[in-house]
């Protein structure tokens, strides 16, 4: 596939293994017969130079078949597959959509706090750093909460510490607050 070409787009026009006959129906005209050298067949017997870019692959073609397999949106309707998250997925599927910022936030409060084999912080104290390291103004303290940024607990746990998550009965004041143990 030649450089720069946008998978959705992808035609034989894209493709180096394209070749492109020029010849003539009327001496002033000019037309191509394309032909796919990887499979030495004919793919189109007469293509308008202004509708190369509207020809369509062929079915046949290997170079799409190949990419159907790693790439989803080249796959037809009827060919996606979607398949539930597994349990064990969840956790990588929450870091890969969090910020950057906010594990770097929770990396720091961690190593900053890590006395005796723990760390402990209050959720006030992380959601002020969380504010410091993402640049939101109070009057956006909220996007914190409605992004979900403070339940990192399971991707701290595959990373391999014990976390907890402490905070009070409708009985009890203390501010709530995270723990986070070397397994």
């Amino acid at each position: 596939m030649r450089k720069g070409t946008g998978l959705k787009k992808f035609n034989c026009m894209d493709c180096n293994h394209l070749s492109r006959n020029s010849y003539s129906l009327d001496g002033f005209d000019v037309v191509f017969r394309w032909r796919c050298e990887k499979e030495d067949k004919e793919i189109h017997d007469c293509v308008d130079w202004n509708e190369e870019r509207k020809m369509k692959t062929p079915e046949w073609c290997p170079i799409i078949k190949e990419l159907q397999d790693t790439v989803p949106e080249l796959r037809t309707k009827e060919e996606k597959v979607v398949e539930p998250i597994k349990p064990e997925d969840v956790s990588e599927l929450k870091k890969e959509r969090m910020p950057d910022g906010v594990i770097e936030c929770f990396n720091e409060l961690i190593a900053d706090n890590l006395h005796g084999g723990s760390a402990r912080f209050t959720q006030d104290k992380a959601v002020n750093a969380l504010m410091r390291k993402l640049c939101l103004s109070e009057d956006k303290r909220n996007v914190i909460f409605e992004n979900h940024y403070l339940d990192v607990e399971d991707i701290f746990r595959k990373a391999g510490w014990k976390v907890e998550f402490d905070k009070p009965a409708y009985c009890e004041s203390y501010e709530s607050n995270y723990t986070f143990s070397k397994k």
